[in-house]
């Protein structure tokens, strides 16, 4: 009798609207961040939004529109993906109930796509810069290697002459 009413509790816990609204704290940073950063650029996206499910304490599941994240986008938009899910993390920090620690590192290819819109690393990491310049994220950190950036972004560089195979 106790291991099922254990497990009545675990279900009722995420079968609680609560859960729901944690998961969307996610899924709407991380639609905010693909609008900017997608704007006037072929995407897979369209009118279709992330949106994160639950199916039980283990089962979180992404969607780009009705479809399987993985399904749904080839690999640079994957890289997309990936990035909006750490926005997502970091405009966590400073909510109540979280924990996230406000620190990342993105590694980005040093060409994002041969071609196109999507080459340009600076418009991927600008949302990164704009959310952390707010005073809520003070002690957040995020290091950013990559090539090929503007100047547009307000942040510490440093430029590093030797490349490393």
């Amino acid at each position: 009798p106790r291991l099922s009413e254990l497990r009545n509790s675990v279900k009722m816990a995420y079968d609680d609207a609560s859960v729901v609204n944690r998961l969307n704290l996610i899924a709407h940073p991380m639609n905010e961040y693909l609008e900017v950063v997608e704007t006037g650029s072929q995407t897979p996206w369209g009118n279709r939004k992330v949106k994160v499910s639950h199916y039980g304490p283990s089962d979180i599941r992404f969607r780009v529109g009705t479809v399987d994240w993985k399904r749904a986008l080839g690999g640079t938009h994957s890289l997309v993906f990936f990035l909006s899910y750490h926005y997502a993390l970091f405009s966590l920090m400073p909510l109540e109930g979280t924990n996230y620690p406000g620190f990342g590192m993105i590694d980005l290819p040093a060409e994002m796509s041969p071609t196109g819109s999507l080459n340009n690393p600076t418009r991927f990491i600008l949302p990164f810069s704009e959310l952390l310049a707010g005073s809520a994220f003070a002690d957040c950190q995020l290091i950013v290697a990559g090539n090929g950036f503007d100047d547009d972004i307000a942040c510490n560089k440093v430029f590093l002459s030797t490349i490393y195979d």
